[in-house]
């Protein structure tokens, strides 16, 4: 798995979705397995610019309410 060497890297993580094109339910169980990974290392992770259809798909799942969702990259 790719992301793997994401959660060695110290302090907290930004992921930006914007440039995901299509997505399903395992993309968003991805993202739910994410979260619960930096929490194992004591970490924050934001994911920022989520697809409408990402968004929905959360949405339907009460997700929305549990990862934590950014419009934009902060400045």
């Amino acid at each position: 798995m790719q992301s793997r060497g994401m959660f060695e890297k110290h302090g907290d993580i930004q992921v930006d979705l914007s440039e995901v094109i299509r997505s399903d339910s395992a993309g968003v169980a991805l993202l739910v397995e994410w979260m619960n990974e930096a929490h194992r290392h004591n970490q924050e992770i934001q994911f920022l610019n989520m697809p409408a259809q990402m968004l929905g798909i959360a949405r339907v799942s009460s997700l929305d309410q549990v990862l934590p969702l950014h419009r934009e990259l902060p400045q």
